[in-house]
């Protein structure tokens, strides 16, 4: 989208704010709240934003709290997914809940959906397109694109409103409003959604911690490798059903054409191996990433690990098509947002920016692979993010208190006790 113009936070040597000044105010906690946010943009019409926001009753404005950012799919509300497991979660675990809606402002005669802009789905030009033009027979033209760009390609089905842009300006504004851990923010999505999460991580470097692509959200063909050279580390978590057929596992065959809408996506493998890549990654094979959120049969695997600043890059297949996994195990919260949140909770903002340009990898002995039980165990320190002093003074020792550990100003070595 605008990989030359990155919007970059860099935070000095250690890329964790160990200490910030928080709003003294108390928001309205407790209730999913619908807010509108004033957004212009040159050369386009000015337009109010719609969000919901969710501010859980244990908000406390002189304690730092995660946030997650929630995409919708195309035509999708953003205020659904509140309803289908992130409103529990945010709760019960105590984080903020943000909603945004996508826009819909489709050019006169033509049909759109409300969508969101980023990795492709808007930039098709002569040397780079998101469909096969000769299998796509619909023409989704927002009135955005037709200002910039002239027209609308056919390969465009999304706004063209930088939503990029949009969601930096919405934290600005979160973050002056609400005692927020800014090295605790978080964003997914589902389809559309999950594809401009990948937007996300590659434009608002350092911003986010960590990402979840659902509903099989994939950037298109060709935009997978837009990852800036010398960005910040980001965790990635891609959630994806076995039978979906609308973002394929791989592009289609000439054979697959005759049944296919005409959009081009990246192979989940391609989008493993680029984030694998720019992690700098120095794992030599994949291995099962263990968890007991495990319903309609999900299997993950960290196929990056040993990554630059503790990142790691997940993949989880369910049996499922072209949506959530919506089901559920020993509670009423299904199992898709309750992984991705515990995904999340192991993979704060904490990497170093000196070491992450020279590649340097976490120890080998510390596993990221962390199971479900264990974070049951170490329930205290991992809720309330009370991780503190050296590596050895920690006597119930978790991967998340590891990392916190050595954001403040240390590094673990060959062990867990060892420090430099």
């Amino acid at each position: 989208m605008r990989k030359g113009n990155i919007i970059l936070y860099a935070c000095g040597f250690i890329c964790r704010v160990a200490s910030i000044s928080c709003p003294d105010t108390k928001p309205e906690t407790g209730t999913l709240e619908a807010r509108t946010f004033n957004w212009a943009e040159p050369g386009l019409p000015a337009l109010d934003r719609q969000y919901w926001i969710f501010v859980p009753e244990s908000y406390d404005p002189a304690t730092p709290m995660p946030l997650v950012l929630n995409f919708h799919g195309w035509g999708g509300k953003g205020r659904q997914y509140h309803k289908w497991g992130w409103g529990d979660l945010a709760a019960s675990e105590g984080f903020i809940s943000v909603y945004p809606q996508g826009l819909a402002d489709c050019a006169s005669g033509s049909r759109c959906f409300s969508s969101w802009n980023g990795a492709g789905s808007s930039e098709s030009t002569g040397e780079r397109m998101s469909c096969d033009p000769k299998y796509q027979h619909d023409l989704f033209c927002h009135e955005s694109c037709r200002i910039k760009k002239g027209n609308c390609h056919r390969c465009d089905w999304t706004t063209c409103y930088d939503d990029v842009a949009f969601v930096s300006a919405l934290l600005d504004e979160l973050q002056a409003e609400l005692c927020i851990d800014q090295s605790r923010i978080f964003a997914w999505g589902c389809s559309n959604g999950g594809i401009f999460v990948h937007e996300l991580a590659q434009s608002l470097q350092g911003r986010l911690a960590a990402i979840a692509a659902a509903c099989g959200g994939k950037p298109h063909l060709g935009w997978e490798v837009d990852l800036p050279t010398g960005g910040h580390p980001i965790s990635v978590l891609l959630l994806t059903g076995s039978r979906d057929n609308v973002i394929p596992d791989a592009p289609p065959t000439e054979q697959q054409k005759r049944r296919w809408d005409s959009w081009l996506y990246a192979s989940r493998t391609d989008v493993e191996a680029a984030y694998t890549a720019y992690n700098s990654c120095n794992n030599s094979g994949t291995r099962l990433y263990q968890t007991n959120y495990s319903a309609k049969s999900m299997d993950c695997t960290e196929v990056g690990y040993n990554c630059a600043g503790g990142a790691s890059v997940t993949s989880c297949i369910f049996q499922g098509g072209h949506g959530m996994n919506m089901g559920t195990g020993t509670d009423e919260v299904p199992d898709g947002p309750q992984f991705a949140w515990s995904f999340f909770k192991m993979h704060p903002l904490v990497a170093s920016v000196d070491a992450f340009a020279e590649g340097a990898p976490v120890p080998e002995e510390v596993n990221t692979s962390v199971d479900a039980s264990e974070e049951d165990g170490n329930r205290t320190s991992l809720d309330q993010w009370a991780c503190s002093g050296t590596c050895s003074e920690m006597g119930n020792w978790s991967e998340a208190c590891w990392r916190q550990a050595c954001s403040d100003c240390h590094r673990c070595t060959g062990s867990r006790d060892d420090t430099e």
